[in-house]
Parts: structure tokens; sequence; C-alpha cells
């Protein structure tokens, strides 16, 4: 059976994501793919934003494209989720 196209937005703080700035990214796509119990692959993507390494807690988002296919494919019409990203004790 096809897994579902989906668009995952993750809204967190930036310095509220445990660990190095520069690991950020790294950090939240483990956890996050984790968390729905799947493997990253070649017809996922993830944009990153801007300030995700910033020294300030701002807020930001991350945006993961789960199963949408072939780089440029229309994600107008997928389903969308909002997560707000939250982690006590280094766990999310």
């Amino acid at each position: 059976m096809a897994e579902e196209k989906t668009r995952h937005y993750l809204r967190f703080k930036t310095s509220n994501i445990p660990g190095d700035a520069s690991q950020r990214q790294g950090r939240l796509t483990n956890d996050f793919y984790k968390y729905i119990n799947r493997l990253f692959s070649n017809t996922d993507y993830i944009h990153v934003p801007g300030l995700i390494d910033s020294p300030w807690n701002v807020p930001a988002w991350i945006v993961f494209d789960i199963n949408v296919g072939a780089r440029g494919q229309d994600v107008t019409e997928i389903p969308l989720k909002s997560w707000s990203v939250q982690y006590s004790d280094g766990e999310p």
C-alpha cells in the first residue's frame, strides 16, 4: 500500500532544541522521523529555516514533505499537519 503524501510543519523555538546549534536540523529530522516511525527516503524533502542555528531563542518552522515524489511536484493539494515541538530533559 502506498504511503500518503503529507506536508508537516514543525514549530519550535530555536534554542529549545537540545545540543549544538549547528546540529538542530539533524536533531529535529531524526526525532521527527523516529516519531512518525519512518525512514527518510528520496521521495521526501525538508525545508529548513534560515534562522535554525540562531543563538537567540527565536520562533521558527521546519517543513517536511513526506512521500511527495520527484522534486518539483505540485504539493498544493496534499494534506497538511502541524506540530509544536517541545523537549523535556533532552527528549521530544
